[in-house]
């Protein structure tokens, strides 16, 4: 089948012509078309076969339309990723010929091109895509082949003079200009055609016609049209030249395939650079452009705006008949100068009238109308495009590092460059190497690994790649990246210096010789406000009120990104005051993070934006102070929100201000040890459950800091003595814990200690001592209305009593404590039921291993739910046992694998040992005696807590059955093999035992 858009929507078989029946059916298809070969969104395709009111069954009913059209017209359309695709090859659809066509035409001497052109011309039947040309899902593609069309026949007449039959474009240039009056590039082509056919002086006169019709709307000639009137007088057209980046200045628009643009090309900027990494945003914005009138790029200075709204004028510049006008605003200081400053860069001349009068002439030209720099005279650049939007048909696209904020404006925000790993590699890392090779670097190949890391410190800011690279010229890479190396942030001076002109960027507003602040614009050529990051930031610190100026300077106090209140806490900026400086793009959204979500949005300052402002001569102190005490609150805030069902919510925030407690802990360890040591008391039950070492090691940061008798050193004791517990270091866990008891003053700290000491003996074999410690830990938690701590009690106490051998009198205990909390903390955390599941779980190991299993899962999902590994961790080991004692052998040595490497990962080696001693009678049954009597006496060994109870009686009868498969003296030397291991590598070993297993 066929399908023709060229003129009404048509589908041909060998047969002929097939109707497409009802108007959804036709509209489906002109959509699916638009989009050849693309995934159309179910959203797209509901709102054009339904523009106006789609009914509540739209996307049902679309799959019901989808089907039909697979049925009856056989249309290969299929579902693919959340919508459909066409699957039609180039020659089955004219407007793909079409398109073959002219780019043939464009590679063709002359003759053959006039041959290629006319014929894909001939394909046209009329208007694309017919009645369902203005569909939402088609109207894009429609207007985009209209361009197409219209610079196809300009495009014949060029053909046809070059092929040296001027006589035969004549009436083609002629019909061109009576479409369009206003169509320059048309007028330049038939004032060639006459030229070539021997009448110069007709082309003259249509040069003065042109005039005259320009004038009619104030427009001066363009420098295309009057080179075309130049030849036509016998004048030799000058050679073109390029134009820096952001300039007034215009040249031919270059073409993609390297040939020589054609004589009646509409004029656009150059850049003298190559764009890298713009892909998706060219795409993007063409759509966007081809939607709407007025399309704003926006984003923080240096991130390229100019250079992608100069890439993507030139490439749609052949689809407006009337070309390119560019603006650019940045020169431009007085708001009231800025109208009449605009008219002779858009082409209109003073017989244009008033400006708001030419500035709608201007809008009735299918003109593009490209509007640059336009964030500091925000108010006078909304009002000049709100003039050129009054005519009927311009569109307009600006820069900004602000939005307009004029009706109908479509914004996309330019982002700086990706720097994580992509198939062609990341985007900063190719410019970078792009203008380093430019440079001409001394050091030879650049390694790609520290080029990563420079780009990464740089944000992927384009500017402030570009800058770095050129220094690869003068200094090592190794150098350039340690320059730009991440340092805490030093102490601010106690009084500010004088403020720096904006855009003046003077080498004394550069601060440090070194890093980010100090780079320079390689290009002498380089707008004011771009020749450095200082003078970057400080073209839009000019346009900040006092108080958005005052944040700017106390932001870089924050070490990532945070929310609206903590800004409002530490730097006193409301809501205002952030959206504001987001708008401005000197703050930035943070994207969300699907593995752990957060319900607030969150704002970041980019590194090089923080370099800039730390560096510069108006440096204010920072609020450290209120930083950390602003961080201690939200801890202690979580902690308590830890305990109940807000649980999953106060990880998330904690994990989302990791950063922010980093840097609060450390100032706070120096100057208020007193803060630091109730950070890590609002923090420990977080990282514990988190198996978060590095947060608990803060505290062991801060022993030193503290009296030996100041009560305040209590918390470091515990959150050491929880390390060690993890480490299996029970001895020394147990030590620092009964040092925390004997100076603790706060019952948070009371309970985390004798949580400690409880996990401590049980794991020790200890388990008259674990209840007596579990016991304390219960009466502390009920007092205190803490169901957290409650649930690990009675956890703790019923697994001694089972581990002792008595199972039922456990069960017992367990509903006894359950009933008890139920009826004084009724509330309880996903992680406190999660403990009481994993408890029922394990009693019913051996009796019920069903009922176990259900337990264990429900356990596991519950620590999941909120990201509590620890919970997660131990009841995946009890789940894992399960299954390799009483399931599918195989099965069960690859949860052992996924175990094995949760704990190893984590570095927990108490529950790393308990997991290998489960693994060993497995390894056994599977028939790898050498591998589990090697695994036995790692687990075994005197180096290692002793086995007891159950898990002991396990480990006994593997031991006898090993004996008898292997014999005594070969078990006895595996078992020394074994015991000269330590845990981690003897659990790296049973791994590579488990992954042979599988593979044989």
């Amino acid at each position: 089948m066929d399908v023709g858009v060229l003129g009404p929507l048509e589908v041909r078989t060998d047969d002929g012509a097939v109707a497409v029946a009802g108007a959804r059916q036709r509209a489906l298809l002109a959509a699916l078309v638009a989009h050849r070969g693309r995934t159309v969104g179910v959203d797209l395709l509901v709102d054009t076969l339904w523009p106006d009111d789609p009914p509540p069954s739209a996307a049902h009913t679309l799959h019901t339309h989808v089907s039909r059209l697979r049925r009856t017209l056989g249309v290969p359309v299929h579902a693919h990723d959340g919508g459909y695709v066409l699957d039609l090859a180039d020659g089955q659809v004219d407007a793909a010929l079409f398109e073959a066509w002219l780019a043939e035409a464009e590679r063709a001497d002359a003759e053959t091109a006039v041959t290629l052109t006319e014929s894909a011309l001939g394909l046209w039947r009329g208007p694309a895509f017919g009645g369902a040309a203005d569909l939402p899902g088609v109207r894009a593609e429609a207007r985009r082949l209209e361009e197409r069309r219209a610079t196809a026949r300009r495009a014949l007449v060029d053909h046809l003079v070059a092929a040296g039959r001027g006589v035969d474009a004549v009436p083609l240039a002629e019909a061109l200009v009576a479409d369009v009056p206003t169509d320059e590039r048309a007028w330049a082509g038939l004032v060639r055609a006459l030229v070539a056919a021997g009448r110069p002086a007709d082309g003259t006169t249509a040069f003065h016609r042109a005039v005259d019709a320009l004038d009619e709307l104030g427009l001066v000639p363009s420098a295309g049209l009057r080179e075309a009137h130049d030849e036509a007088l016998g004048v030799r057209p000058a050679a073109p030249t390029s134009a820096p980046a952001g300039t007034t200045g215009t040249v031919a628009a270059a073409d993609p395939t390297g040939a020589q643009p054609g004589p009646a090309a509409t004029t656009v900027p150059v850049p003298p650079t190559s764009l890298v990494g713009r892909d998706a945003d060219l795409a993007v914005l063409r759509r966007l452009l081809a939607d709407g009138r007025l399309v704003t790029l926006v984003g923080p200075g240096g991130v390229g705006k100019t250079r992608l709204a100069l890439e993507l004028a030139r490439r749609v510049v052949d689809g407006f008949t009337s070309g390119v006008r560019v603006v650019e605003l940045g020169t431009v200081r007085d708001a009231a100068a800025l109208p009449a400053a605009a008219l002779a860069p858009l082409g209109l001349g003073a017989e244009a009238g008033p400006a708001a009068t030419a500035l709608r002439r201007l809008g009735d030209l299918d003109v593009l109308v490209l509007v640059d720099n336009g964030e500091h005279l925000l108010d006078a650049a909304a009002a000049l495009v709100e003039g050129v939007l009054a005519g009927a048909r311009a569109r307009v696209l600006v820069t900004s590092r602000e939005r307009l904020g004029v009706p109908g404006e479509h914004v996309h925000v330019v982002a700086p460059l990706a720097t994580a790993a992509t198939a062609s590699g990341p985007a900063a890392r190719r410019l970078f190497l792009d203008r380093a090779g430019a440079a001409g670097p001394v050091d030879g190949t650049l390694d790609v690994a520290l080029v990563d890391r420079v780009v990464q410190a740089l944000d992927g800011l384009p500017l402030a790649i570009e800058m770095a690279a050129a220094r690869t010229a003068t200094v090592s890479l190794a150098e350039l990246a340690s320059m730009l190396a991440d340092d805490p942030v030093a102490p601010a001076p106690t009084a500010p210096g004088p403020a720096a002109a904006a855009g003046s960027g003077a080498d004394t507003a550069l601060g440090p010789a070194d890093g980010a602040a100090a780079l320079r614009h390689p290009h002498r050529a380089a707008p004011e406000r771009h020749r450095s990051l200082g003078a970057v930031i400080a073209w839009s610190e000019a346009l900040l009120d006092p108080a958005e100026r005052e944040a700017l300077h106390r932001w870089p106090v924050f070490a990532g990104p945070v929310e609206a209140s903590d800004a409002a806490a530490v730097v006193g900026a409301g809501r205002g005051t952030v959206e504001a400086l987001v708008r401005r793009s000197l703050l930035l959204p943070q994207p969300g993070d699907p593995q752990h979500p957060v319900p607030g949005t969150r704002y970041r300052m980019l590194h090089t934006v923080r370099a800039a402002v730390l560096a510069g001569p108006d440096r204010r102190p920072l609020p450290h102070e209120a930083h950390a005490r602003h961080l201690a609150e939200v801890a202690a805030a979580c902690d308590a929100a830890l305990r109940g069902p807000g649980q999953a919510a106060a990880v998330a925030r904690l994990r989302s201000v990791v950063a922010e407690l980093r840097a609060a802990h450390a100032w706070a360890r120096e100057h208020a040890p007193g803060v630091a040591s109730g950070l890590s008391t609002s923090l420990h039950v977080f990282a514990v459950g988190t198996l978060d070492d590095e947060v608990l090691g803060w505290a062991q940061r801060l022993v030193p800091r503290l009296a030996g008798d100041d009560p305040a050193v209590a918390a470091a004791h515990v959150g050491v003595a929880a390390r060690l517990l993890q480490a299996g270091e029970l001895r020394a866990a147990e030590v620092r814990a009964e040092r925390a008891l004997a100076l603790a003053v706060d019952d948070r700290v009371r309970m985390q200690a004798h949580e400690v000491l409880s996990d401590a003996a049980i794991y020790d074999g200890r388990l008259t001592e674990c209840r007596a410690q579990a016991a304390r830990l219960w009466e502390l938690a009920l007092a205190a209305g803490d169901g957290h701590y409650a649930a690990i009690a009675a956890a703790s106490a019923s697994l001694a009593i089972a581990y002792a051998g008595d199972r039922p009198a456990a069960h017992a205990e367990l509903t006894r404590h359950r009933e008890l909390l139920d009826a004084s903390v009724p509330d309880l955390s996903p992680t406190a039921l999660g403990w009481f599941a994993y408890v029922e779980g394990e009693l019913d190991l051996d009796v019920d291993p069903d009922r176990a299993a259900r337990s264990l899962g429900r356990a596991v999902a519950l620590a999941d739910s909120v990201g509590d590994r620890y919970l997660g961790g131990v009841a995946r080991v009890s789940a894992t046992s399960v299954r390799g004692r009483h399931g599918e052998a195989r099965e069960a040595l690859v949860a052992f694998e996924d175990v094995v490497g949760w704990w190893l990962e984590r570095g927990d080696r108490t529950h790393l040992l308990t997991t290998l001693r489960n693994l060993v009678d497995l390894l056994r049954r599977l028939d790898a005696p050498e591998a589990a009597a090697e695994l036995l006496g790692a687990v075994a060994g005197a180096d290692v807590s002793p086995t007891f109870g159950a898990e002991g009686e396990r480990l006994a009868r593997a031991r006898e059955q090993l004996a008898g498969a292997l014999g005594d003296t070969r078990l006895a030397g595996l078992v020394r093999a074994g015991a000269a291991r330590d845990v981690e590598s003897a659990a790296r070993a049973a791994l590579d035992a488990a992954r042979r297993l599988r593979e044989a």
